[in-house]
C-alpha cells in the first residue's frame, strides 16, 4: 500500500507539528536502509569455510594485498591451505580468505 500524501492540522501550534514531520521522516530513512540491507543480503553468495592444513604450512612473507583493505598499503603473509589461500596482516589484524573455486584467471 503506498500513501501519496498526507495532510496534518493542529491548534496547539507548529511545534507539534514539526515533531510529527521528523519522526515520520525518520521512519522513511529506516525503512528505506532496512530494504536496502534485505537487498544486499539476498545479492550475497555463502561461500564455503577455507579448510586450514595443520601442521607445516607453506608460506609466503612480506607480501601486499590490491586492492588495500583499509588505508594505505597492507603488509602480511600468504599462507596455502587446501582450498584457498589466506592474506594475514599480523600488524593490524586482517585477514582475507580466497578460495580456489572463485579464482577465473591466474597469473604468475
Amino acid at each position: 500500500m503506498f500513501v501519496k500524501e498526507l495532510t496534518f492540522k493542529s491548534s496547539d501550534g507548529s511545534n507539534n507539528l514539526e515533531k510529527t514531520f521528523k519522526e515520520i521522516q525518520e521512519l522513511i530513512k529506516s525503512n528505506k536502509t532496512r530494504d536496502q540491507e534485505k537487498q544486499i543480503m539476498q545479492e550475497t553468495v555463502k561461500q564455503e569455510d577455507l579448510q586450514l592444513i595443520k601442521g607445516k604450512k607453506d608460506i609466503l612473507e612480506n607480501l601486499v594485498i590490491r586492492p588495500n583493505i583499509i588505508g594505505k598499503k597492507t603488509i602480511g603473509d600468504l599462507e596455502v591451505h587446501l582450498n584457498g589461500v589466506r592474506f594475514f596482516s599480523a600488524s593490524k589484524g586482517h585477514k582475507v580468505d580466497i578460495l580456489f573455486s572463485n579464482v577465473k584467471n591466474a597469473f604468475f
